[in-house]
């Protein structure tokens, strides 16, 4: 059978650019700026896979928090934050706003997660 027109160039993205060479291809699943109230949370779920998750805030940081992965790296507050975690279960990675005792306000975060 013939390959040809667009039935090519999937092929050829197959084989090359897109990761069929064995090379690794990531996918960005999360990518986004939010503004977290004080106290606030809020969870992105995942599922099985190998993630890396780069995260900035302002101020005075925010928490992060592994659900259901293994070798995962959690912090209690940090403005910068970038992380491997590998899924073994469905599971997420959640984000908090502290609520820390005369320096309230809200944290305005940048959010990239992406599935190695």
């Amino acid at each position: 059978m013939k390959i040809t027109g667009l039935r090519a160039a999937l092929l050829a993205c197959l084989t090359s650019a897109c990761g069929g060479d064995g090379s690794v291809v990531q996918v960005v699943v999360v990518e986004e700026t939010r503004t977290l109230a004080e106290g606030a949370q809020f969870s992105y779920p995942l599922a099985l896979g190998t993630y890396r998750a780069e995260i900035s805030s302002g101020r005075n940081g925010v928490a992060v928090v592994w659900v259901g992965g293994t070798g995962c790296q959690s912090v209690t507050e940090t403005r910068s934050y970038s992380a491997e975690c590998t899924m073994s279960a469905v599971g997420a990675v959640g984000l908090a706003n502290p609520t820390l005792l005369g320096v309230p306000g809200d944290e305005v975060v940048s959010i990239r997660i992406t599935r190695l």
